[in-house]
């Protein structure tokens, strides 16, 4: 008896029991942290499904003939766009690498800005970094007025409420960070008004 005692409740034993609560403790972990993951995926999946507002989509045309008071721009890769000036303000300015022209476009009174330039690293962040920190994400073809797919357009909204947008066309790209909804639709008028000079 004394011997039995000894083989089940001695050093051996102890160890066993160790190892068997060690084991317990991490098989609890590990489920608290998948039952942690699938309620975070599943916040998340809630979150995208409560949609903002989608922007107007762009419905790309050949440009109507130049109106006053419009100032025309045309990126390096030939997309078109018209912007009023008596609601904006244009800088734009050469670069060298690669060699184009950078538009930089603001209403008048608002710190809200769209950049038209190459589809390159200048547009990263709303590439990569945005989408990631988003509650909602949308991206959509966009088309000719004959039904030809011609790009992508890309929005989200942040926790914030924030709108940030991201066009992709033909090698162009237009875009802004995140501003409140109202900023954001003044700059949508803007990418609304995408043209093809001449005939497609």
């Amino acid at each position: 008896m004394h011997g039995e005692s000894d083989e089940f409740g001695g050093p051996a034993a102890a160890s066993v029991r160790s190892r068997l609560m060690s084991t317990i403790v991490f098989a609890a972990g590990a489920l608290a942290l998948l039952f942690g993951m699938i309620c975070f995926f599943a916040w998340r999946r809630w979150l995208r499904s409560v949609a903002g507002p989608a922007p107007a989509a762009i419905v790309v045309s050949s440009c109507h003939a130049e109106v006053p008071d419009v100032r025309r721009i045309k990126a390096d890769f030939g997309i078109v766009f018209d912007v009023p000036l008596e609601a904006f303000a244009v800088r734009d300015s050469p670069r060298d690498m690669p060699p184009g022209r950078m538009y930089l476009i603001k209403p008048h009174n608002l710190n809200a800005e769209l950049v038209i330039w190459h589809d390159d690293e200048v547009f990263q962040d709303l590439r990569e970094s945005y989408p990631v920190f988003s509650d909602h994400v949308e991206s959509r073809a966009i088309r000719t007025t004959r039904g030809q797919p011609v790009g992508m357009d890309h929005w989200g909204y942040l926790h914030s409420g924030e709108r940030w947008r991201y066009v992709q066309l033909s090698g162009d790209a237009a875009g802004y960070k995140p501003l409140p909804a109202n900023q954001a639709s003044r700059l949508d008028e803007i990418l609304k008004s995408a043209c093809f000079a001449g005939q497609f």
